[in-house]
């Protein structure tokens, strides 16, 4: 759209995707490797395949999909963009994510580490080069773009489908890519699950066993009528991520801001999520200078 500032210093790394990374960053890949498999690896891994082995075989329930044309929308190109879409090596995508259905999460370990940019833009590229049918889901609730980005309403959304048994997704003007907007934050299901609680609330709250069963029923849904399913979820820094519900996921993305996301931060995701979950980082505003961390 034109007009908008642009949020970001710098596209992302055109050898962004930690497997696709050449020898330049091989040494500075070994080194998160590293810091990121621990003794505990295994029982994590044996631990989380007995839990998911328990979700799958609870029943599933799928949600009616409604499909709303926005044909004049008009998307940011300050977002999204051929220099940072095209930045994706998606034909050396990790093996994982090649499958028939794939449910993919976006983190990062902070604010403004340009997370929904690389959600964005990989969804585009997918979408594009792949023709793979790819729903972008706003799960950031707390500072919800993707609705400002692509130009689509707010709500209904992923907060209201929570609670509903229709799901509403727009269009865009990308072939093959559609996207579920945050929703309303004053549905029942935003105050009840207590989904803006963050790691650093004073007040902690839980995601109830109902709310889960709601967001399982809601990815089962979409994998019915998507390829790929790539899920915009909140900076560990922001709000958190309910690890109940990054479990549904078959994988997770850290978006890692070059020169300034540290081991530390890394840490951080690591200890809220399942390491075993974590297939890959996106290196953004890298340069060979500042990719160390």
């Amino acid at each position: 759209m034109p007009g908008k500032k642009h949020p970001f210093d710098s596209p992302l790394s055109s050898k962004s995707i930690h497997n696709e990374m050449g020898e330049d960053f091989q040494n500075e890949e070994e080194q998160i490797a590293e810091s990121l498999h621990t003794e505990d690896d295994l029982t994590n891994e044996n631990a989380r395949g007995t839990e998911k082995s328990i979700t799958h075989s609870l029943v599933r329930l799928r949600k009616t999909i409604i499909f709303h044309e926005n044909k004049t929308a008009a998307i940011d190109m300050s977002v999204v963009n051929p220099d940072f879409y095209n930045a994706f090596d998606c034909s050396s995508l990790p093996e994982i994510m090649t499958q028939e259905k794939f449910v993919l999460g976006v983190t990062s370990p902070g604010v403004g580490d340009g997370k929904t940019l690389a959600a964005a833009n990989l969804a585009v590229s997918i979408a594009m080069s792949q023709r793979k049918e790819t729903v972008l889901v706003d799960f950031n609730i707390e500072r919800p773009r993707l609705h400002n980005i692509f130009d689509v309403p707010l709500m209904p959304g992923f907060l209201d489908a929570l609670s509903d048994t229709v799901i509403h997704i727009s269009r865009t003007n990308v072939r093959h890519l559609s996207v579920m907007t945050a929703g309303n934050p004053s549905t029942k299901s935003f105050e009840v699950a207590g989904l803006t609680m963050g790691i650093n609330s004073e007040e902690k709250s839980s995601v109830s066993l109902e709310h889960l069963s709601d967001f399982r029923n809601l990815i089962y849904s979409l994998e019915k009528d998507f390829d790929l399913v790539i899920v915009d979820l909140p900076s560990i820094q922001d709000s958190g991520i309910p690890s109940l519900f990054a479990k549904q996921l078959d994988g997770i993305v850290v978006v890692v801001n070059a020169g300034i996301t540290k081991k530390i931060n890394l840490d951080q995701v690591l200890f809220h999520l399942t390491a075993s979950n974590v297939i890959g980082f996106i290196f953004n505003r890298a340069t060979k200078d500042n990719i160390t961390i």
